[in-house]
C-alpha cells in the first residue's frame, strides 16, 4: 500500500517513524511485517532488511528467552504481555527492555520502551508478597 494514497495508514507509520519506542510488527508465523527506524538503528540493520524473516533468524539469541516465551504466548493466548527483558551481549548490547507483547487477528506488536531506573528496579525486584 502506498501511505500517500492512504491517508489513514500514512498517518499510522508516520507515528511508529516518530515514537521513541522500538516497534516490531509480526504477522501469526513470527514474521516481521515491519520495524520501525529506532529499532533497525539500535541493532545496526536496516528495515528492509529483516523484512519477512522470522524473529529467530533476525535474532537467534532470543530463541528459548522470555522473549520466545511470552510472543509465543500473547500469539497463542490472545493476550497481551508485559516483560521486561535484557538484552546483554559484550561489546555490543547492555539494554533492558519493558516489552508490550499485543496480540491482534493479523499477528503480534513488540513495543519495546527502556524502562526508566526505578521503574527498571521495581520490575526486576518485586516486593516480596505478604
Amino acid at each position: 500500500m502506498n501511505p500517500r494514497k492512504t491517508p489513514r495508514l500514512g498517518a499510522a507509520l508516520r507515528a511508529l517513524e516518530a515514537t521513541t519506542d522500538n516497534v516490531i510488527l509480526l504477522d501469526r508465523d513470527f514474521r516481521i511485517t515491519y520495524i520501525n527506524r529506532g529499532t533497525a538503528k539500535l541493532n545496526g540493520i536496516t528495515q528492509e532488511s529483516v523484512l519477512r524473516q522470522t524473529i529467530w533468524e533476525t535474532w537467534p539469541g532470543n530463541v528459548g528467552t522470555d522473549i520466545e516465551r511470552n510472543s509465543r504466548k500473547a500469539m497463542a493466548e490472545g493476550v497481551p504481555v508485559r516483560f521486561v527483558h535484557g538484552y546483554v551481549e559484550e561489546g555490543r548490547f547492555d539494554l533492558w527492555l519493558e516489552i508490550n507483547a499485543c496480540p491482534s487477528p493479523d499477528g503480534l506488536a513488540n513495543l519495546g520502551r527502556k524502562p526508566t531506573r526505578p521503574r527498571r528496579h521495581v520490575l526486576l525486584h518485586p516486593p516480596a508478597a505478604n
